[in-house]
């Protein structure tokens, strides 16, 4: 007996091979915060195995079980939530909620596959779901990058060493896989009238292996402690043009002379205490020893001194 298969299956299984062993790395990292990221590219390991043995003739297995392991997808917008969330974290009565459609969904297709009554049904209903799941994983997408962005305006300000903390790879992987939703969205109607069907295949495997190479960066990620009230009432702040000595300090009410007054004592205690030699060094480290809301060396940093705190250190 004689195996074939396309091209399409056996880039989905080059895919599958890469994001298995990219799932067991981030197990063995011993990083417990990656542990939904691993969950996250395990959805996709599962989704690429169904892609690889639906192209395979004769089937390995059942033609039903192959169409099942697609559906799993829907977990991968709450997993891939879940680790990013960690910049913010939510109550833990809130996390079982972001299964719940998933959850509705996989044990829909648990049951219906292997249900010979309604098979017509099910192929009338499966395109709707495919664009409901590229739905529901673009509004995850939009949610996670509205989290990275405070996380990431506010690190600068709080933190002197950025390495292992910063999340723009995260941003881009979430970007990436914006722009695939979108193309898939669109592959459809466009495909009616002319033949994109290589173009989706070959980005699609590129894409996933550009995603893939990025989530490796949760092997060496952790999550710096922000400070809620400086990301909320600073980092909009300072990144303004607002012009003017005083008006800069109407946040605090603090007025120039005093601004520019404790810019000496920054400098002054960086100097002594030679605290620009120490590579972990925390925003409320600095605070701590002027007896300084962290908020106001932040603003006296930008506004007198003119660098962030990552910038000073």
């Amino acid at each position: 007996m004689m195996i074939t298969t396309d091209i399409s299956s056996l880039l989905s299984l080059i895919s599958a091979s890469v994001a298995g062993f990219l799932v067991l790395t981030l197990l063995v990292s011993g990083n417990r915060s990656a542990l939904f990221l691993a969950a996250f590219v395990a959805v996709f390991f599962v989704s690429l195995v169904g892609s690889a043995l639906g192209g395979i003739e004769p089937a390995p297995l059942p033609h039903a079980f192959i169409i099942w392991l697609i559906w799993p997808n829907f977990l991968a917008g709450p997993f891939l939530y879940r680790y990013i969330s960690q910049v913010k974290p939510e109550s833990a009565a809130l996390h079982w909620l972001h299964y719940l459609p998933a959850g509705l969904m996989v044990l829909l297709f648990s049951i219906g596959p292997f249900d010979t009554a309604w098979p017509m049904l099910r192929h009338a209903v499966l395109p709707w779901l495919w664009y409901g799941l590229l739905l529901q994983l673009l509004a995850y997408l939009v949610w996670c990058l509205k989290l990275i962005a405070p996380y990431e305006r506010a690190l600068p300000h709080q933190v002197s060493n950025m390495t292992g903390v910063s999340l723009g790879w995260l941003r881009q992987l979430c970007l990436g896989l914006m722009a695939l939703s979108l193309f898939d969205l669109l592959f459809a109607p466009l495909g009616r009238l002319i033949d994109l069907s290589s173009l989706r295949l070959w980005l699609g495997f590129l894409t996933n292996l550009y995603i893939f190479w990025l989530a490796y960066h949760a092997t060496r990620q952790y999550f710096a402690k922000i400070d809620p009230a400086l990301t909320r009432e600073v980092a909009a702040a300072v990144e303004s043009d607002v012009a003017g000595g005083a008006e800069k300090y109407l946040r605090s009410g603090l007025s120039a002379e005093a601004a520019k007054d404790l810019a000496d004592m920054i400098t002054a205690v960086m100097v002594r205490d030679k605290l620009y030699l120490n590579p972990d060094l925390r925003l409320s480290d600095l605070s701590s020893r002027l007896g300084v809301a962290n908020a106001i060396v932040s603003e006296v940093l930008n506004g007198v001194i003119g660098q962030n705190f990552y910038e000073l250190v």
